[in-house]
């Protein structure tokens, strides 16, 4: 059969081959290097960098990364330094420690002088040519950029190491016959393989995506520079590769493989429209340099495979610490996804308008289905009437029994030998006793009892559905068990806020109030005290709901639970906020009157009303008597009661219901100040009018305001010694009088 085989042919077999290349192989000792350094966490930018210098091999690696990351390396002051900065370090570590290692065992049958370039030589020839490069780019006038010259010159000859990589013996022939004829490979590899290194390289830069100027350069470093334009705009990269292989092939520092040019200084200089002399001076010097960076290549280890093989032992060591450390994070995460999983299944649960047994009864419900229990009765001791011990029964079958028991000394003895987040009481006679007094019958051998609340004395039992390991029982009950703790919590807490708001709307009835007391001495001191305990029964479980959900928050990624914490997270600051303004209401600060101008009191309100309403400015038509110019008040505390005042009349007028007039004139005593606050708007019924000032009530629809600028305000003008009345009538306005003392 006769071959038909040609140079096109040929190279197409040869790309073929190169096709299946990933990467270069790196040399063992610069492998053994990498790996001591990667081995640290975190590790090195800075040493990592210097090896990826020297190291045709890894400067591949890390600019074929860098690239793929999405970072820039062309950019003007890049060092490897900082683009190593900016790789993630996980990516960087598996990127290099998946190098292959470069080692050619040589065949039996093969000559050892067929081999004649060893590998170390061929990467020392790199690193010489890049030093040399970087100094030709900082000696030109109109200089490229000198890291990316370093980085040309030390990968201008890939496509030599991948031949020599695939191809050993095919390579290991050109080099032979290029040193006996003393000429370039370049045309030895054309007529061998139908392209030559150059071309090689160019097709390995492209697919790796090494910068464009790095493969202009190894595409070019072997043209006649005397004819080559400028392609791409990269020509001068390739001039300075060119004449710094030159130079280095002239001083005989490692091999090439190519064996021609002459050196010829003042040729290169024209080339690169530099003096002779730089040159000189960059050729006499640049042994010494290359000696230097050459020392991070290792190339004098002796035996860097046994290092790597020790190096392998600590990796894998780490690995397997790692890998419990992993398993016990993923332990950590199943828990967290289970507390997560019953979390959400008991919020979606929750419904408006539930008290404390109907949360504790939901929450024994999604226990019982979480951990498919048998029987889960549910203790718990309300504040209200510690004598009397709330219970919930949920049967096999999810029925519901609510019961009422007496809080005896056994269930005293019971909570008094139990411990926090304790498994099975120890006195098991005291819990068998109330175990009959509930008349049902629990599995004594497969029973568990939770404390949920030592202060609230209330606890969960039940009856495992299987077997379960007792330490992973432990731990997951006991982390859903705190949750059971808040939730009943929040339910006793909303029981006794109810209870709380009955008492005190029992006390804004006009019958509580006896007629001989003054209305602010009796009136206002009860609701004050009131709303101070309501404020701080509210604060400690809204901080608790508030700092839980955004612990949940930094963790989770599934998009449905995140918008479920963050309205949990949004409501529990809106109910914050309320208690802010109910503390403001009963607690506020003790007055610290003074002589005050009534003129600048009322242009602080004016400004003040604007700012709370949102607006640049409001319409109010002040008329000051000029009879009283002074008043002895709390200025703070007064400019902010009448600014809510002012807010509630100018919202309450229409745009066409004209200005809110304010009149200042003396009282009948003497002794004060009237100010009379009238708007034209919308005007308030009886049942409106009669509750104006009491907190919390507002006439617009929920979630519109809360209802506490009147209430502060009538608050502190009674702190302030003053008084503060209303009149109004439907669809006619409203005016709004207050006193205040003038000493």
């Amino acid at each position: 059969m006769v071959d038909k085989s040609g140079p096109a042919e040929d190279a197409r077999r040869v790309k073929l081959v190169l096709s299946g290349l990933s990467s270069l192989a790196v040399l063992p000792s610069v492998a053994a290097e990498a790996t001591a350094i990667l081995f640290e966490d975190p590790f090195s930018s800075t040493q990592l960098a210097d090896l990826v210098e020297v190291s045709p091999a890894l400067a591949v690696c890390v600019l074929s990364l860098a690239h793929d990351l999405g970072v820039d390396v062309e950019q003007r002051g890049f060092s490897l330094t900082q683009v190593l900065g900016r790789l993630p370090e996980d990516e960087v570590r598996t990127a290099v420690l998946s190098l292959d290692l470069y080692h050619m065992d040589t065949p039996d049958d093969v000559p050892s002088d067929c081999l004649v370039l060893p590998r170390e030589d061929l990467v020392l020839h790199s690193l010489a040519v890049a030093v040399c490069a970087r100094k030709i780019a900082q000696a030109m006038v109109v200089g490229t950029p000198v890291r990316l010259a370093y980085l040309a010159g030390l990968l201008h000859d890939i496509g030599k190491m991948a031949l020599h990589q695939l191809m050993p013996l095919g390579f290991a022939g050109i080099v032979s016959q290029s040193l006996q004829e003393g000429t370039s490979s370049v045309p030895l590899e054309k007529a061998s393989l139908g392209l030559d290194h150059g071309v090689i390289g160019k097709h390995l830069a492209r697919r790796w995506q090494l910068p464009a100027p790095i493969q202009t350069a190894i595409w070019l470093h072997h043209s006649d520079m005397a004819l080559v334009a400028n392609p791409s705009g990269y020509a001068d990269m390739a001039r300075i590769v060119y004449c710094a292989d030159v130079m280095v092939k002239s001083l005989q520092i490692g091999r090439s493989g190519s064996f021609d040019r002459a050196l010829d200084l003042r040729r290169l200089a024209a080339l690169l429209s530099v003096d002779s002399s730089l040159l000189t001076e960059i050729h006499d010097n640049l042994e010494d340099a290359v000696k230097e960076k050459a020392v991070s290549l290792k190339l004098d280890m002796r035996n860097p495979f046994q290092r790597l093989s020790r190096l392998s032992i600590r990796g894998a060591a780490r690995l397997s610490r790692e890998k419990v450390t992993i398993s016990q994070q993923k332990a950590g995460r199943d828990r967290v996804e289970d507390q997560l999983e019953f979390f959400m299944a008991f919020l979606k649960g929750i419904r408006g308008g539930m008290d404390a047994i109907d949360l504790v009864e939901e929450f024994a419900r999604r226990w019982q289905r979480q951990y498919q229990t048998g029987k889960v009765l549910i203790f718990f001791e309300s504040p209200a009437s510690p004598s009397l011990i709330d219970a919930v029964l949920i049967d096999e079958l999810n029925g519901a029994q609510r019961l009422l028991l007496e809080g005896d000394q056994d269930y005293e003895r019971l909570f008094r030998r139990l411990g926090r987040g304790a498994l099975l009481p120890e006195d098991e006679e005291a819990l068998e006793r109330v175990w009959d007094r509930i008349g049902k019958a629990f599995s004594r051998d497969r029973s568990e009892y939770v404390v949920l609340s030592s202060e609230h004395r209330s606890g969960l039992l039940f009856e495992l559905g299987y077997p379960r390991d007792a330490d992973d029982l432990a731990q997951r009950f006991a982390e859903s068990a705190h949750l059971g703790q808040k939730v009943l919590q929040l339910a006793l807490s909303r029981d006794e806020q109810e209870r709380v708001a009955e008492e005190f709307s029992s006390l804004t009835r006009p019958e509580t109030l006896r007629p001989q007391q003054p209305e602010r001495c009796g009136w206002f001191n009860a609701m004050a005290e009131m709303a101070a305990g309501f404020a701080h029964e509210l604060n400690n479980p809204l901080s608790v709901i508030f700092g839980r959900a955004q612990l949940l928050l930094a963790s989770e990624r599934d998009e449905e639970r995140v918008r479920s914490l963050q309205q949990i997270e949004e409501n529990a600051q809106e109910m914050s906020e309320m208690v802010e303004d109910l503390m403001a209401f009963a607690e506020p600060p003790p007055p610290r009157p003074q002589k005050i101008e009534i003129a600048q009191v009322i242009e602080e309100a004016v400004q003040l009303a604007a700012f709370k309403s949102g607006r640049e400015e409001i319409a109010v038509s002040p008329t000051l008597s000029e009879s009283v110019d002074r008043i002895y008040i709390d200025s703070g505390q007064i400019v902010s009661a009448l600014a809510n005042i002012l807010v509630n009349a100018v919202e309450s007028t229409p745009e066409e219901g004209g200005d809110v007039s304010l009149d200042v004139t003396p009282g009948a005593s003497g002794t004060e100040v009237q100010f009379s606050i009238r708007d034209h708007g919308c005007g308030m019924d009886a049942l409106t009018l009669e509750h104006a000032t009491t907190p919390f009530f507002s006439a617009k629809s929920a979630g519109r305001q809360r209802g506490m600028g009147l209430a502060y305000a009538a608050r502190v003008i009674d702190l302030n010694s003053g008084t503060l009345s209303l009149s109004s009538q439907k669809d006619q306005g409203t005016t709004v009088t207050v006193t205040l003392p003038v000493s």
